[in-house]
């Protein structure tokens, strides 16, 4: 059976309620030194325990709820508006309801409320109430507990804070952008109006970071940041993918496909005059610093974009802008996605052609003034799958964008003096020349250059 027990148990006579298992033949000595351990348990946890007479409306607290809501030990009673006052404007609903909840029925509730200090500062806590019979008088009242979750409370924030924002910038991560980008999304299927989905990439960060050290990148990233808070509206969403790039989400633009790219347009052309600000930074006031904002932008107003589609579309349009410039936005247009698509397709045809040698030389004679011959001049040609054999103006270009020039010119100088190696001696031709076209982006470190000479080994 259960049998609740009353004891005078701090210095200020307040009743503390407790709950003891008892079992038959159960002596009073056991009674009390279970009601002693679970009173040390109660202190060694912090715990404030209180009783709601709901007949004579009177609250008592012991101690520890005292120092829970920042009142003054002293104060014997407290009252029900006096306790109310303490909980934080938001909670008391909650609260009372969770009281008024637990008098009507023989079942525990809790809730978790925050109670305000004179100063203003925030505690939350967690209560527990259950309504019981006193087992002296016979009425009905309320007992409960109260403990400290502020630390608990705090973690979870950090820890959330950590996992849904950008520490350097405290602006939404990725995985917060995706989830309120499927919202919106999600959104549209209600919602008569457009959305604007941005990306923007800071321009010459790259060169601040490299020469002036990350310390200063990351104060400009977070000055940025900053600016991005303030200039936004409320409707909007800023986030940091990573590095220099940034995403603003724009809810709530016009039904009218004309009027919300119109709107679009300008909040693009806001976000580069923030970014094109000087930047004072600690340390560094006497010489502001300066970047421009290139911006990709992709409109949508219903579902059939997924976030992974709109974030390729607006990644397209930025790219567009790079190209054209930089400094400037572009919308996403299908034609974008096409010409990628099909630069995409020959760049993977090209690096297919590296490794199955589908490249070929073709040498051009060289002669000196005599008109004797002297050397060649080695040229190399696409044979692609449609048996069109490419001169090197359309897919020179082509291998510098994807990546694969070092490659080529490494295959064209192999070939080459494996080629040139190979004629055999000739009178009147003690000494020959082999000229090869190399790429000026191979010359321009002492790698690429170190790169470049080990296929000369090969001539003998």
């Amino acid at each position: 059976m259960r049998e609740e027990r009353t004891t005078n148990a701090d210095q200020t006579s307040q009743r503390l309620v407790v709950e003891v298992d008892t079992a038959p033949g159960d002596s009073e000595i056991l009674l009390e030194e279970r009601a002693r351990r679970l009173r040390l348990a109660i202190d060694a946890a912090e715990i404030g325990t209180w009783e709601y007479d709901l007949q004579q409306q009177r609250l008592l607290w012991d101690r520890r709820m005292h120092r829970l809501h920042h009142l003054d030990q002293s104060t014997a009673r407290i009252d029900l508006a006096a306790w109310r006052d303490r909980v934080h404007p938001a909670d008391r609903f909650r609260a009372i309801s969770t009281m008024l909840r637990a008098a009507r029925s023989d079942q525990p509730y809790f809730t978790q409320l925050r109670v305000l200090s004179p100063s203003g500062d925030c505690r939350h806590l967690r209560m527990h109430a259950r309504c019981v019979q006193d087992a002296l008088t016979r009425g009905w009242c309320l007992v409960g507990v109260c403990y400290d979750m502020t630390n608990h409370h705090q973690a979870s924030a950090r820890a959330e804070q950590l996992a849904l924002y950008d520490e350097l910038t405290e602006l939404p991560n990725r995985r917060l952008l995706l989830d309120r980008l499927r919202r919106a999304i999600a959104l549209t299927a209600r919602q008569n109006c457009y959305r604007a989905f941005l990306l923007l990439d800071l321009d010459g960060f790259k060169r601040i970071n490299d020469t002036l050290g990350h310390a200063v990148g990351d104060q400009l990233l977070a000055t940025f940041s900053g600016r991005l808070r303030r200039g936004l509206r409320q409707t909007d969403t800023a986030a940091r993918l990573g590095g220099d790039e940034f995403v603003v989400l724009c809810e709530a633009l016009s039904a009218d496909r004309e009027i919300a790219t119109q709107e679009a347009a300008s909040i693009a052309s806001k976000l580069m005059r923030l970014a094109a600000a000087p930047y004072r930074l600690a340390g560094d006031q006497e010489r502001p610093l300066y970047c421009s904002a290139s911006i990709g932008i992709t409109l949508f107003a219903d579902a059939s974009s997924s976030a992974d589609e709109l974030m390729k579309q607006a990644d397209i349009a930025m790219y567009e802008a790079k190209r054209g410039g930089r400094d400037t936005w572009r919308f996403f247009e299908l034609s974008m996605q096409h010409e990628l698509e099909i630069k995409e397709t020959r760049s993977l045809a090209l690096r297919h052609a590296l490794h199955h040698d589908e490249l070929t030389l073709h040498y051009l004679p060289q002669v000196d003034a005599s008109g004797q011959w002297c050397g060649c001049e080695a040229l190399v040609r696409w044979a692609a799958s449609d048996k069109e054999l490419r001169r090197p103006d359309a897919f020179l270009k082509l291998a510098e964008d994807s990546g694969l020039i070092q490659a080529l010119d490494d295959w064209v100088l192999r070939r080459a003096c494996q080629d040139f190696a190979s004629i055999p001696p000739m009178a009147n031709h003690a000494e020959l020349h082999l000229g090869v076209n190399v790429s000026v982006l191979n010359c321009s470190t002492p790698t690429s250059q170190s790169g470049l000479s080990a296929p000369l080994k090969l001539r003998v």
